[in-house]
């Protein structure tokens, strides 16, 4: 009983911390990041939150340009895509991580110069259903206790407060 309680407790503080973020109580804190280093840095993170049969190939170039970003947010991004992207590979498989500099863009929330951070997986991918809600806040296709259907909206809601653009 103590550990349910003890379990119901964490879920409610994590909940809450969710919450919060999306909400956007706190500011972000930009600073300049050199996101190759800090993408590499990361990579034992990314080991450890995955399960063994979940690779990490990462394609970071050694000349990509450093971003002003909330260095923080950006790791709970990479993480909450990481970690969704495991979770539509019940069999194990492949996360690509991929970065470039993307000089001069004249597209629809996004022009000048950006660096683009791309998250691939060899998963089983979404119907147009769920990729048309899959930033909505609470929408989840994970059973009950698994997901607070948090993760890629606060991704989605750092991204454009930062300035940039998110795509599937």
């Amino acid at each position: 009983l103590r550990e349910g309680i003890r379990q119901a407790l964490d879920r409610g503080a994590s909940l809450t911390r969710q919450l919060l973020a999306f909400a956007r109580r706190s500011p972000l804190h930009p600073e300049v990041v050199d996101v190759a280093g800090r993408l590499e840095g990361r990579r034992l993170l990314l080991d450890r939150s995955l399960r063994e049969d979940i690779g990490v190939e990462m394609h970071i170039p050694d000349d990509l340009w450093p971003v002003e970003i909330d260095p923080s947010q950006l790791e709970v991004a990479l993480l909450n895509l990481a970690v969704n992207a495991r979770d539509s590979m019940p069999g194990g498989g492949l996360i690509h991580i991929v970065a470039s500099n993307e000089a001069g863009l004249d597209e629809p929330g996004l022009k000048g110069d950006f660096v683009k951070l791309g998250v691939c997986d060899t998963g089983v991918g979404m119907s147009p259903e769920v990729q048309a809600r899959v930033f909505e806040p609470f929408f989840t296709t994970k059973e009950v206790g698994k997901g607070t259907g948090l993760g890629l909206s606060q991704v989605y809601g750092f991204i454009r407060a930062s300035g940039g653009e998110i795509r599937i």
